[in-house]
């Protein structure tokens, strides 16, 4: 399927503009000279046909100011193949994820080295339930914890072509088992209860993106529906909203301070952070009204550039696991070279045995540091050890260790 494009349109700078792509399971190889010029994104994709439901890897390259969507349908039962309607299908999801129909206009008037770059068609995932997933495999975690998160959801759940999981098949998993599978921790409730309001008609994350951007009324529907969605806070709320289209939103996190820190010179105590954000909105609000999102992100990608040492649209995804951190605000640490610690001989170590009300007073607490750092047993051996206001005398060490670990 071919697709004519805006004149400011580059799949490059569309597709490697946000963290959200270089998960699982894309796919992007830039071009040798030019990224655009022989750049291919792929991925695999669901498609549904009626009540049938399949999968395809979808392969995307640009060629001037046309757009090569390519696939190839599954064969029916007999052997023939089944030919979908492009709008229908695949076509419709690479329309949303790289923002084809998105106007730029306003944004760059108010931003020209983003006119110059082509850039602002921050990319999304190709359905509104992955955008919601992978932000909250986002939320309270480092970078290369969300990527090892979004690599098992797609490998761990036996979805065909190691495509995204949809609800109906993470429904099918219980929180502690999803969990498990793909190291969700906490957050696996979270997204199995989504699943399930999905799976159940109670959800219509696509009339939500509708609404999103609609009347005041509407939107005010909308976002309320977000807010209480499981695992949705503050920066969930604000990141999902802008991935169902909204450019006049700021989902700020540390990500925002880190960025105010190295290009504002902003404090950086943790008890300012407050203000710190109060200081960024305020500067996007005033220079950039109703385009706040591209204008902040354009700033924050371009220092995760500096930090990577190339411009988005060279990278390659999947990318190398320690080209992860370049999106990361974990730094690497640089250590001196020293000779190893000689570590002293230490006795077996046990575990404290816990107590009936799960808390540990001084006493035991004083105790269980002693019986789990204990030096070897022989050291004890003819020796006598004061313990509160009683007095041991054994000429076994391991006695003495034993009534350590009893409290007595």
């Amino acid at each position: 399927v071919e697709l004519s494009l805006p004149q400011d349109f580059s799949l490059s700078q569309s597709l490697v503009s946000y963290g959200h792509a270089a998960l699982a399971p894309n796919s992007w190889t830039p071009g040798d000279s030019d990224p655009d010029d022989g750049g291919l994104f792929s991925r695999p994709l669901r498609c549904h046909d009626g009540e049938e439901e399949y999968a395809a890897v979808v392969r995307v390259h640009q060629q001037d100011g046309t757009l090569f969507v390519e696939w190839t349908d599954d064969p029916g039962p007999d052997g023939s193949v089944r030919w979908t309607d492009p709008e229908k299908s695949f076509v419709s999801q690479i329309r949303r994820c790289l923002r084809i129909d998105e106007d730029l206009s306003g944004f760059h008037e108010l931003c020209p080295d983003a006119r110059r770059r082509r850039w602002g068609r921050t990319y999304r995932s190709p359905t509104c339930w992955e955008d919601v997933v992978r932000t909250i495999t986002n939320c309270n975690m480092q970078w290369p914890g969300t990527c090892d998160m979004n690599r098992k959801l797609c490998s761990a759940l036996g979805t065909p072509l190691g495509s995204f999981p949809t609800p109906a098949e993470v429904a099918r998993y219980e929180p502690d088992d999803l969990a498990g599978r793909c190291r969700l921790g906490y957050r696996a409730k979270w997204i199995r209860a989504i699943a399930d309001l999905v799976v159940g008609g109670m959800l219509d994350l696509e009339g939500i993106e509708r609404r999103v951007s609609g009347t005041p009324d509407e939107r005010k529907d909308a976002e309320k529906q977000l807010r209480d969605l499981p695992g949705v806070g503050p920066f969930a709320h604000a990141n999902i909203l802008q991935l169902f289209g909204r450019t006049d939103v700021l989902p700020f996190d540390t990500e925002t301070c880190r960025l105010w820190v190295e290009e504002h010179g902003a404090s950086k105590e943790k008890k300012r952070r407050s203000d710190v954000m109060r200081e960024a909105e305020a500067y996007y609000r005033a220079r950039y009204p109703g385009h706040e999102w591209q204008a902040y992100w354009f700033d924050l990608w371009r220092n995760y550039e500096a930090r990577r040492g190339a411009e988005g649209p060279r990278w390659t995804i999947p990318s190398r696991p320690g080209d992860e951190s370049a999106l990361s605000a974990r730094s690497t640490k640089v250590t001196s070279q020293k000779a190893p610690r000689k570590k002293p001989r230490m006795g077996r170590r046990v575990s404290p045995p816990a107590s009936n009300n799960g808390k540990c007073g001084r006493r035991r607490a004083a105790l269980t540091s002693l019986s789990t750092q204990v030096m070897a047993p022989e050291k004890f051996i003819n020796c006598s050890i004061k313990v509160g206001d009683k007095r041991i005398n054994s000429d076994d060490g391991r006695n003495v260790v034993r009534l350590l670990y009893n409290g007595n």
